[in-house]
């Protein structure tokens, strides 16, 4: 027996942890943005007294922190570039395309990003579950968000009507939604990285852009 098989037969299974949790999962779409997909739908069910937000919303969010932030996260990467980061980020926000370096850091931009901790709860091929993964936001948030993932896809985590009720009865501190700055203009243009087309609609709308 494998040391990976004597570990996992000693975790719990997938439903028993999402039923000591009150949560279902939502699917994700395999389109290669489904940690973003299973990040927005598991927001919205499991912060209902913060404002809503769409896959747009966090991904322009993504962008402007990975951007302002490169020199941190570029160093997990070969070669540590601003320049192959910045490709990697136009990838795989852009075109959809799963990088396998880019995508492992990409749990921890979207954490620092809208500033929540993301805890995984990460499933095996046999069914176990480890539930001891968080990724840590950089601005030591009290909000901790869970998503599902098997293998390399992440699937969105809602809460029951109970639990809902349950935390939205709980004190918060609502986050508004992202807007940007001259700053944040000035940042984007000397980095010289293309500006995706959501984050040029929303600084539009915003008379920034």
């Amino acid at each position: 027996m494998s040391g990976q098989s004597i570990v996992t037969t000693q975790l719990p299974g997938l439903n028993d942890l999402l039923c000591q949790r009150n949560m279902r999962i939502i699917r994700s779409p395999g389109d290669g943005h489904c940690l973003i997909h299973s990040i927005v739908a598991s927001w919205n069910s499991q912060f209902p007294e913060l404002c809503p937000i769409d896959n747009e919303d966090l991904m322009s969010s993504i962008f402007v922190d990975a951007v302002n932030n490169c020199d941190g996260y570029m160093m997990f990467l070969q070669p540590p570039t601003k320049q192959h980061f910045s490709r990697g980020l136009r990838t795989y926000l852009l075109k959809k395309e799963y990088n396998q370096q880019f995508g492992d850091i990409a749990p921890l931009i979207v954490a620092n990003a809208p500033g929540v901790n993301i805890k995984i709860l990460d499933e095996f091929s046999s069914g176990r579950t480890n539930d001891n993964l968080c990724v840590l936001s950089r601005r030591q948030s009290v909000r901790t968000l869970t998503v599902h993932r098997r293998g390399d896809h992440f699937n969105g985590l809602e809460v029951t009507r109970a639990r809902q009720r349950m935390l939205q009865a709980s004190a918060v501190n609502v986050l508004p939604r992202l807007t940007y700055s001259a700053l944040d203009l000035k940042r984007l243009q000397h980095n010289s990285v293309p500006i995706p087309r959501p984050v040029r609609k929303r600084l539009f709308k915003l008379f920034l852009w």
